[in-house]
């Protein structure tokens, strides 16, 4: 199987929506109209014209153009980019708009000027067109620029892990037990509210005391003796 730097041409792909102009061995240079991932700017460009163009500047190893991606490994490999650490315009969306520990730091540790300008650039491109972004990730940005344009490329900035969240059993297990709890207590309520209605609602009964009794007893005898005394006719 041939290998990709033995072929005429390799087509060489702008993805980003700037207009980027490179150098060649003709002398004649190469102009990429802008692009996007899915409509990019494509110009059939022969290997050696791309050694050269990877020796003059920065542009393979930004990410700013890129291959087709069933050669692109092996053409990095041969022009010695390493692929992990190219950041194409995709990467750089999903580093401003998911802004986690391993994205915050990948843009903290970036070097090259013209690089971290693309960040930038992209990141206030992306709030005129009226994305709500983070203000954290604005911060960052507007520091390592600061650091940058001060001659900083070692960044003083980190980047602090947000306390983790239970995981989501032991989230449902808290609701769960919340909920039941609250049951309980509507239950209790329920009952006190009824135990306090059937008080309210008893009537006393009145007894005879002992003296009333006795009392009524000496009536009743002393009425049977006066009848007893009443002689008959």
């Amino acid at each position: 199987m041939s290998s990709v730097m033995e072929k005429k041409f390799i087509d060489v792909l702008n993805c980003d929506d700037n207009v980027v102009t490179i150098s060649s061995l003709n002398g004649k240079g190469y102009t990429f109209e802008p692009g996007s991932v899915e409509e990019p700017c494509v110009i059939p460009i022969p290997p050696e014209e791309i050694m050269y163009m990877n020796s003059t500047c920065s542009a393979f190893k930004n990410g700013v153009l890129r291959f087709r991606p069933e050669e692109q490994n092996e053409i990095f490999k041969a022009i010695g980019v390493k692929g992990d650490d190219v950041l194409f315009v995709e990467d750089i969306d999903d580093a401003i708009l998911n802004p986690t520990v391993e994205n915050l730091q990948r843009m903290i540790d970036i070097k090259d000027g013209a690089q971290f300008e693309r960040i930038r650039g992209r990141f206030y491109r992306m709030t005129n067109a009226g994305e709500d972004l983070s203000t954290k990730v604005k911060r960052l940005i507007d520091e390592r620029y600061k650091e940058l344009r001060a001659g900083k490329r070692n960044s003083e900035l980190s980047v602090v892990p947000a306390a983790k969240s239970a995981p989501a059993d032991v989230q449902a297990e808290l609701e769960a037990a919340k909920n039941q709890l609250a049951e309980m207590q509507k239950q209790m309520q329920a009952a006190l509210a009824q135990m306090q209605a059937m008080m309210a609602g008893a009537q006393p009964v009145a007894q005879d005391t002992p003296v009333e009794k006795t009392t009524k007893r000496s009536r009743k005898k002393a009425d049977g003796e006066k009848a007893e005394a009443v002689p008959a006719e």
